[in-house]
């Protein structure tokens, strides 16, 4: 009997994860719905295993300025975007040369992969064609 109630709590526990997650992914979906209205929508993710995952929104308009950009932080399914104020009206070639400048490496000398980095040069793709 014991080990009956132990797999039902299991179950319980990944139902109720999945459904957490659900609601996650409904947010992230209703926030690139409401960017898209401000502009052109870049989007970078850095997962975490160790350290809290990163995922940048970022909306430009047709000449390249920010216009408003979100960030979910976190390590659970409990994370919501929030907006970063200090990139609105920034352009995207100033916000690449900070975030080029700012860029770390690891032992191997290799960059770590940057979302806001990926949502600019996402952008930039999308602007050039």
């Amino acid at each position: 009997m014991g080990m009956e109630k132990m797999v039902l709590v299991v179950f319980g526990l990944i139902f109720v994860q999945g459904l957490f997650t659900f609601a996650q992914v409904k947010n992230y979906n209703k926030k690139i719905r409401e960017m898209k209205q401000y502009g052109m929508v870049g989007i970078g993710i850095r997962k975490g295993r160790i350290t809290p995952g990163n995922i940048i929104l970022l909306a430009v308009d047709k000449k390249g300025i920010v216009i408003r950009c979100e960030r979910m932080q976190g390590f659970s399914v409990f994370a919501r975007f929030k907006e970063v104020h200090e990139l609105a009206g920034v352009g995207m070639e100033e916000l690449k040369e900070k975030v080029l400048c700012n860029l770390k490496y690891n032992k191997k000398g290799i960059a770590k992969p940057d979302p806001l980095l990926q949502a600019i040069e996402g952008l930039e793709a999308r602007l050039a064609s």
